[in-house]
């Protein structure tokens, strides 16, 4: 197809590639400047239209509807700011089942940074209070399952996960010894850890390892049943693992920033690697975050050029390993103009915006 040039007040962008049919997907894109302005664009029908930072808010980590915290706010009838109460909010998703909120209370003195709240909200409003093993534990993500809510945490010793019960909210602790591993040091990145099938999977190319053949990413696996622990090391920085179809993909690249989707059996043997064929003439491309999503069978999610305010929407069909989107996000002014902070993809039904699952 012709490429398709637009532009906004501060951005150009251009569809390089589109072969998607009508989609329902949204997705509200949160910039930034060192000024302390922000902007919001919304991808909806496969265009960009001007947004507001009154319906989508960058509380800290990921763009959210604001919408959603106005809801969450009218049920709890709070006399102080939610933020008072409970701290800052970290994370939400839209499961379409339940909506959930995760605050840290690391600014709320009364809980002396001990605490961390969880809101569960459909036709009414529950909460779960979860108390820190120690104040210095940070929280380094969460998952959201039709029947649980895990919340993932540490200490030096020992990975820590809540699992909590969407049904009875019943919290469960689940302890993981780090000296199971082969590593010394790992870095616990949201987004980069998963439980699926009693299978606890961390991946990451942030660890220390005192050997000189040290790889460029490692998988720490865990069986929650048999206690059988794994340290399978990879030649590719790891970007994203997601669980499929009986076994993993995994989205990385190799020390010449060629970006691959690798496929692996349940026991990590790999099956086949396909190269991403994404290329600019403006430099290297390489993968935004680990906060990638999936959603009937596609990957979606950004990368952006190294050094520049030049980004990409991308969508990528897992089975090919085709590219059937591609869209091109350039800041006008190189130095002063805004920065993309997070982009979030949602299901649109009906005007209700349910998350694409980031495992």
């Amino acid at each position: 197809m012709d490429t398709i040039v637009k532009e906004t007040k501060e951005i150009n962008y251009k569809v390089w590639v589109d072969k998607l049919e009508d989609s329902d997907i949204v997705a509200p894109l949160y910039y930034y400047t060192i000024k302390g302005e922000s902007k919001v664009y919304l991808w909806k029908d496969k265009k960009l239209f001007d947004s507001s930072t009154k319906e989508y808010v960058y509380p800290f980590f990921e763009v959210f509807p604001s919408n959603a915290l106005n809801r969450l706010e009218e049920k709890l009838n709070l006399s102080n700011s939610i933020e008072e109460e409970y701290g800052q909010w970290f994370f939400y998703e839209n499961t379409g089942d339940y909506e959930l909120f995760i605050f840290d209370c690391w600014n709320n003195k009364d809980s002396n940074n001990k605490q961390w709240q969880i809101f569960f909200l459909n036709q009414e409003v529950k909460g779960v209070t979860i108390d820190k093993k120690s104040e210095k534990m940070d929280m380094a993500g969460y998952q959201a399952t039709d029947d649980a809510v895990y919340i993932y945490s540490g200490t030096s010793e020992e990975f820590i996960v809540y699992k909590i019960d969407v049904s009875t909210l019943d919290v469960e602790k689940i302890n993981v010894s780090r000296s199971l591993f082969k590593i010394n040091e790992v870095i616990m990145n949201a987004g980069q850890i998963f439980i699926h099938n009693d299978i606890f999977l961390l991946s990451t190319s942030e660890y220390d390892f005192e050997n000189e053949n040290k790889k460029n990413g490692v998988i720490l696996r865990y069986d929650l049943n048999t206690k059988k622990a794994d340290t399978i090391f990879t030649d590719d920085k790891i970007y994203k693992v997601f669980p499929y179809n009986n076994g993993y993909i995994v989205l990385c690249r190799d020390e010449t920033y060629n970006i691959y989707l690798k496929y692996y059996n349940q026991d990590l043997n790999l099956l086949k690697s396909t190269k991403i064929d994404i290329k600019s003439k403006h430099g290297d491309v390489y993968v935004r975050k680990y906060l990638w999503q999936i959603h009937n069978g596609k990957l979606y999610g950004t990368m952006a050029i190294n050094g520049k305010l030049i980004d990409f929407l991308v969508i990528i069909d897992i089975e090919s390993s085709e590219v059937v989107y591609l869209l091109e996000l350039q800041n006008k002014h190189s130095k002063s103009g805004y920065a993309l902070m997070d982009v979030r993809y949602y299901v649109d039904r009906n005007g209700k915006l349910i998350n694409l699952r980031s495992f």
